[in-house]
């Protein structure tokens, strides 16, 4: 009795996961066109999270810390939120035909708020300061590729992801916060931000670190949904 109970209860764990994301439209394994329509498709989705699978919702989503220490500077924040991903466009998808790499760009508005700690030098200034802080590009460009590799459980096969690779570029100007710079002495923070402002392109490694640490949670995303599904349930014969 225990052992049909048990039986029960995986099977609709497995059909309540199923049903969870039957929005993702299968598609050739070469087919691009699909492949992006499955996806933009998809994207809802996502964005909302799928409890059932432990996909959560990622927008906002938040991270307790990034190290984003850069040469002579040191740069710590904490308490992170960041939003604007529900506002991606996904504006390519490939899967190369050796079935190892799944390659996206999404074009997205991003917002980071949180706390910082600062010390170093930034753009040969040294500079010291803890507070808040805001980043924020109505425009990046982040491109994904993932490396990936096929795993059988339960006897059907599924993609597993390996490692993963990213570039990032603010298309749009990049706009920098730091509240309390130079411990609150306005006579020279006030100078700086604005070479801040004014230097925006030359800093766009700062944010490096950061949309690593997003590319990172997102993809663990959606390497749950691939765990999900067999690819049998996602992929049609080319």
């Amino acid at each position: 009795m225990i052992k049909k109970l048990i039986l029960c209860a995986a099977l609709f764990i497995l059909d309540a996961n199923a049903g969870a994301i039957d929005f993702i439209k299968p598609c050739a394994w070469n087919d691009k066109a699909c492949i992006l329509d499955s996806s933009k498709l998809a994207l809802p989705y996502f964005v909302k999270g799928i409890p059932e699978i432990g996909v959560s919702p990622v927008d906002p989503f938040t991270i307790d810390e990034v190290n984003a220490d850069n040469g002579e500077l040191k740069l710590l924040f904490k308490d992170i939120k960041v939003e604007g991903i529900s506002k991606c466009e996904i504006g390519e998808i490939e899967r190369p035909t050796d079935k190892t790499h799944l390659r996206f760009i999404l074009y997205c508005p991003i917002l980071i708020t949180g706390k910082y700690k600062s010390g170093g030098k930034i753009l040969l200034v040294d500079v010291e300061g803890e507070g808040d802080t805001e980043i924020k590009t109505d425009k990046a460009r982040i491109e994904v590729d993932i490396k990936m590799k096929t795993i059988v459980k339960d006897g059907k096969s599924y993609y597993k992801f390996t490692s993963f690779d990213y570039k990032y570029e603010p298309i749009e100007k990049l706009h920098f916060k730091f509240d309390n710079m130079f411990n609150g002495d306005k006579a020279k923070a006030e100078p700086f931000l604005k070479l801040l402002d004014q230097s925006w392109k030359e800093l766009a490694q700062l944010g490096n670190p950061l949309i690593k640490a997003i590319v990172m949670k997102e993809t663990a995303n959606i390497e749950k949904i691939f765990l999900a599904m067999p690819i049998e349930e996602i992929e049609l014969p080319a």
